[in-house]
């Protein structure tokens, strides 16, 4: 499993603990960093500290690779996908979500504190 945007790792180690197996987690920031550090007892987790374009994995390495509310942050949130989308396996899983027009703002839990103002 590979996640995308891992943030300090808690994805990534859910996932690991769901799918009984190795869990990689990447993200451009020192976050990566900090998930190795906690999560270093865990011979299944691995966090790399690298570029959604630039990822050190052979192509189709994994069977399930997982982005939520990333790739929009990206130069190109199409280029980013495409890139991602190769580390695949053929008959692999992918998840991938970004922000749509309005959906931080349709969310009622967004929307609630602006209306009491």
């Amino acid at each position: 499993m590979l996640e995308v945007g891992c943030g300090i790792g808690l994805t990534t180690a859910q996932a690991g603990r769901h799918f009984k197996g190795d869990a990689v987690g990447v993200d451009l920031s020192l976050a990566a960093l900090g998930a190795v550090e906690h999560y270093n007892a865990n011979p299944f987790l691995h966090f790399v500290q690298a570029s959604a374009f630039h990822l050190p994995f052979e192509p189709e390495a994994f069977d399930v690779v997982y982005s939520r509310g990333v790739l929009h942050h990206t130069y190109s949130t199409h280029d980013a996908f495409m890139s991602i989308a190769g580390y695949c396996k053929k008959g692999g899983r992918l998840y991938l979500w970004v922000y749509g027009p309005g959906s931080i703002d349709e969310n009622p839990f967004r929307r609630w504190p602006t209306a009491q103002k």
